[in-house]
């Protein structure tokens, strides 16, 4: 599965989709600030109200025996007006965060589901782990181990695990889609966070997303991977039998990649949904090079050279059948 740039999901990941929060959602921005507050906060200093009152109420009389009004009420209306002014700009600020946050809301409800799932009625079942509620006691430790199998995975294949991403777990397909989700098994939102469908509720899956996470979570300096690195590495974690075969192969590839590969999330897009071999081709090319360079420490090596401002295509060479485009 592909992981979310802003966000995006692994297959098919579509962040829209407009779906009602659950039941006490909280406000999605800060509130506009009450009149009264703004008042309060370009108030006067205490005891000069009683002498502006008293110097406006106030005439003088020129020479030529025109009145004219003091400047203590002059000066009290420039501060009324200041306050007027100033807590219509709050008001309007305030009023386009929400708008602002209340979009973000509709257009990506993955977004705010991982942001806030308790907000969507899912309960934490664990540090991280949050699951619809009303689960019973089996199915809550069917997801608990599913999310330590994934977890042991993920930190055996990298040495470790350098974040804590929140999962998002669904055992109905109905609180799948309330938190933003799809037909895909699972996704990564942003690289931050991995929501679980029914149907990917399982180590192979959920170690995939988690895979995603944690390779971006090691990438600094604005570092990146083409898609088919990203996606064939996270099916080398996962493991998956699927597209690989197994690690006692002398050669795990089942497809080989004889054609150019995709490096854009567009390119990987269409190609997966015209061939699901897509995968199997990009974990073969992955798996070759891990072999080929030293194993799981070629890879923290090309990390730690992405981070110092490598060029990925000058650090992983592959056979010119094979080359990806762009």
């Amino acid at each position: 599965m592909i992981s979310a740039p802003a966000p995006h999901r692994a297959t098919t990941d579509r962040r829209a989709g407009a779906r009602p929060a659950a039941q006490g959602v909280p406000p999605t921005g800060p509130i506009a600030p009450s009149r009264d507050g703004a008042h309060l906060s370009a108030e006067e200093p205490t005891g000069t109200k009683t002498a502006y009152d008293a110097i406006g109420a106030r005439e003088s009389h020129s020479n030529d025996g025109h009145t004219t009004e003091g400047c203590g009420m002059q000066a009290t209306r420039g501060r009324s007006k200041f306050r007027k002014i100033w807590t219509r700009s709050l008001a309007g600020l305030a009023a386009l965060l929400i708008a602002g946050a209340a979009g973000v809301v509709l257009a990506y409800p993955s977004v705010a589901a991982t942001t806030c799932p308790g907000c969507y009625g899912l309960t934490e079942l664990q540090p991280g782990v949050y699951t619809e509620q009303g689960l019973s006691g089996e199915q809550r430790a069917w997801v608990s181990q599913v999310v330590e199998t994934a977890r042991q995975r993920v930190s055996g294949f990298y040495g470790g695990r350098s974040g804590s991403p929140k999962l998002l777990v669904c055992l109905t397909e109905e609180c799948y889609q309330h938190i933003g989700g799809g037909k895909e098994r699972g996704i990564a939102v942003l690289n931050r966070s991995v929501m679980l469908s029914p149907r990917g509720l399982d180590p192979v899956i959920a170690s995939h997303e988690l895979s995603h996470v944690e390779l971006h979570q090691r990438l600094s300096g604005g570092a990146d991977v083409p898609q088919w690195f990203d996606e064939g590495l996270a099916v080398v974690v996962s493991n998956d039998p699927r597209y690989l075969a197994p690690e006692s192969a002398p050669d795990r590839c089942l497809t080989d990649p004889t054609g150019p590969l995709p490096v854009t999330l567009g390119e990987w897009l269409h190609a997966a949904g015209q061939d699901p071999g897509t995968y199997a081709k990009s974990a073969c090319q992955v798996s070759r090079w891990l072999r080929q360079n030293g194993g799981r420490a070629a890879l923290h090596t090309l990390i730690k050279s992405l981070g110092n401002g490598g060029a990925f295509t000058a650090l992983v060479k592959v056979a010119p059948q094979d080359q990806p485009t762009g």
